[in-house]
């Protein structure tokens, strides 16, 4: 068996002229991909959409839909977390609406088009956090200077995992803009945390997150849409606390000892002895979450 957690858009925006070969370079990869998932007796994807993907690229192995999963056990609420102590620990404003994202600072998260909603809001109270490492950050940061957003915008680098958990319970919406998310893992882990999520509506990210529900979504890559979103949050604190408790009810069926048994599941039935349901539901390369 197998698992795919890959798109061809999470290696174009660090190909020159992609936009003029994009369609031979997705058949190649795709065919690639193809080539080695054809070898397979089934293949494990972590959302509906990423199972859509591969049937759509005529992937011949069963697929089935298994999350990747949070680790509930260290992402949940902290009700006492001191969150004036954590956030002074990475520099991170204390009076202000927070806007967190954490993962990799590559291109395909399209953290620019966060900046760019930056500078449409009017307005002083909130700022914009992005936590990590990645090849895209030197561009970032020279990007925050020059549309004069180094009061709004806080780089903190690495994270230590130990130290998530409580900066996720200290910070007021997780935010997600990438639109190459095939799931999201931190995303999970915000709303595990009880955090609303401002995610882009692009690939399974919609999966996570239901509009007005447990966050918002806005139009992938557009930073006036995401700059709507932003306001709404800033102009409407009475909601966050809703959206955070559907967020953390939305997260238990994603939390790890549960994906664990699904894969211990999936692995009994691609041997032949699991039970006839499991066995249907990867046949029908539907979820059984």
């Amino acid at each position: 068996m197998g698992t795919n957690h890959f798109m061809p858009e999470n290696l174009a925006a660090y190909i020159p002229l992609i936009s003029r070969i994009k369609p031979l370079y997705n058949w190649i990869l795709w065919h690639w991909m193809r080539f080695t998932f054809d070898h397979l007796d089934a293949v494990a994807v972590p959302s509906r959409i990423a199972a859509h993907i591969l049937e759509m690229n005529s992937v011949r192995p069963p697929v089935c839909t298994i999350s990747c999963g949070a680790n509930t056990g260290i992402f949940h609420p902290i009700p006492h977390v001191d969150r004036v102590e954590w956030r002074k620990k990475y520099g991170i404003d204390v009076d202000k609406k927070i806007f967190f994202f954490v993962g990799r600072v590559d291109r395909e998260k399209r953290l620019d088009v966060l900046l760019q909603a930056a500078v449409l809001l009017n307005r002083a109270d909130f700022q914009i956090v992005i936590a990590g490492n990645g090849a895209h950050l030197k561009f970032l940061k020279k990007m925050t200077r020059k549309l004069g957003l180094t009061d709004r915008v806080l780089f903190t680098g690495f994270v230590p995992d130990e130290d998530l958990p409580s900066v996720f319970n200290s910070i007021d919406v997780f935010v997600m803009p990438s639109d190459a998310e095939l799931l999201s893992i931190a995303t999970i882990q915000a709303m595990a945390c009880g955090r609303p999520v401002m995610a882009a509506q692009a690939v399974a990210l919609p999966e996570l997150v239901t509009d007005q529900e447990n966050g918002l979504l806005f139009q992938p890559g557009d930073a006036g849409d995401a700059a709507r979103a932003m306001t709404f949050f800033l102009n409407h604190p009475e909601c966050l606390p809703a959206m955070g408790a559907n967020s953390l009810t939305r997260s238990q069926s994603h939390a790890l000892d549960h994906i664990v048994r699904q894969y211990e599941q999936f692995y009994l039935s691609v041997l032949g002895d699991g039970d006839n349901q499991f066995s249907w539901a990867i046949t029908a390369g539907s979820s059984p979450l």
